[in-house]
């Protein structure tokens, strides 16, 4: 198995801002560069993660805008509830569609 190669990146930090990564890392038993890389991994996947969400929510406004399915929150609230105790239910019937 080959892994991919890593490359380097040199970031600027503060004094200030180095000493705060610094004692976290230590706090949490990790090297300033783990935690660092860890943030960062953290980071980029929320920011991915919304960028599909807003896409997707963008996508369903224009289906909703060309006439698609659209659901009463209630009965959508009610369906979940009822499938969550185990009833057998069918998918609540569009509002609008």
């Amino acid at each position: 198995m080959v892994l991919p190669m890593k490359s380097s990146t040199t970031l600027k930090l503060s004094p200030k801002l180095k000493a705060r990564i610094a004692r976290l890392a230590k706090r949490g038993g990790l090297t300033p560069h783990a935690l660092m890389v860890d943030a960062l991994e953290r980071h980029v996947d929320r920011e991915e993660r919304h960028a599909a969400f807003v896409a997707e929510a963008r996508e369903s406004l224009r289906e909703v805008q060309g006439g698609g399915d659209v659901y009463r929150a209630e009965d959508v609230h009610d369906w979940m509830r009822r499938s969550v105790a185990g009833e057998a239910v069918g998918p609540p019937k569009p509002w609008r569609g």
